[in-house]
């Protein structure tokens, strides 16, 4: 495995989408927000002020990827959480929590049915499993005119 900080990785990621834009209409006017988080900084993805070290990333880290990508007046955010290497089973069972939280998520979202019924149902699960202190932001993302 390549040596490369959480920092470094961070300026790759934010150097390719400028490099090569979305793909959006061939856009080359690109603004992006990208952000890494490893280690115990994860547990802090969704505050303001995330935090990168400047630490090497290494096998077993848990790694949060945010990025906020704006083209043409459109926002869009996505995040993802990876295993630097292989997953252990505690992150396995963290993984399956987050899997639940999601279906029942997913399951609540009819018509008429206000985003806050369907946060409070992912967050009934994560708090069943004693995590609800690390969920911090809202559930569900949206493509808007402005970052969030």
């Amino acid at each position: 495995m390549e040596e490369i900080t959480d920092t470094q990785l961070e300026a790759r990621v934010y150097s390719e989408i400028h490099i090569k834009g979305t793909g959006y209409k061939n856009s080359m006017s690109v603004n992006c927000w990208p952000m890494v988080m490893a280690g115990k900084n994860t547990s802090r993805a969704g505050l303001p002020y995330l935090i990168s070290e400047n630490r090497v990333l290494e096998k077993g880290d848990i790694l949060v990827l945010e990025l906020g990508v704006g083209v043409d007046g459109f926002w869009s955010d996505l995040t993802r959480t990876i295993v630097v290497g292989k997953a252990d089973a505690r992150q396995m069972g963290i993984f399956e929590i987050i899997q639940e939280a999601q279906k029942a998520a997913m399951d609540r979202i009819k018509h008429g049915i206000p985003e806050r019924e369907v946060n409070q149902a992912a967050r009934n699960i994560v708090k069943s499993h004693g995590f609800e202190k690390y969920f911090h932001h809202h559930t569900g993302r949206g493509i808007v005119f402005k970052y969030h």
